[in-house]
């Protein structure tokens, strides 16, 4: 999964409030939007409520490896965000004095914070391998690609953008 591979690559970075690059540091919702646009060319929002906005809700039990995961850490829901990576551990950038790290959700401070997970998949993430192969589909699944990329122009970087409208 490159989103988990980009941001495991930052493990040990430290903690920056409003922090995203390896360079100054990462707050939760910069590694993670670091990570998405580096792995995926996807522009996230750079707080965690309005990460918590993009993709598909998906339920605790249905968690897969690239989901996001939001937590109430400061009085508020979706005040902290990480990744999934499987075996109810996440990567995520913590507070002051932290670093990237890798925990357990199921630890007792951050099960009884758990607020909801997200799904960046279907029309929101591109698939870059089948994109690859746009140029096989017929008219009217262009036509159909091409409106989908437009209307992603606040998600998707202008480069990726530049990429999917050449194969479109």
């Amino acid at each position: 999964n490159p989103l988990i591979d980009t941001a495991l690559d930052q493990l040990g970075i430290r903690y920056r409030y409003g922090g995203s690059s390896p360079d100054t540091g990462f707050d939760c919702s910069g590694l993670v939007a670091y990570s998405a646009e580096q792995a995926l060319g996807l522009k996230l929002p750079r707080n965690a409520s309005a990460i918590a906005l993009v993709g598909t809700s998906i339920d605790k039990p249905e968690l897969r490896p690239g989901d996001l995961v939001f937590f109430n850490t400061l009085g508020r829901r979706y005040s902290h965000v990480g990744i999934y990576l499987g075996d109810d551990r996440f990567v995520h950038s913590p507070s002051a004095g932290g670093v990237v790290r890798i925990e357990k959700i199921t630890m007792k401070n951050l099960a009884k914070r758990y607020n909801r997970a997200r799904r960046l998949d279907g029309n929101l993430v591109a698939n870059f391998n089948g994109a690859q192969r746009i140029g096989r589909l017929n008219i009217k699944d262009r036509a159909y690609f091409s409106d989908t990329v437009r209307s992603m122009a606040g998600v998707i970087s202008q480069p990726y953008r530049n990429r999917l409208n050449g194969l479109a």
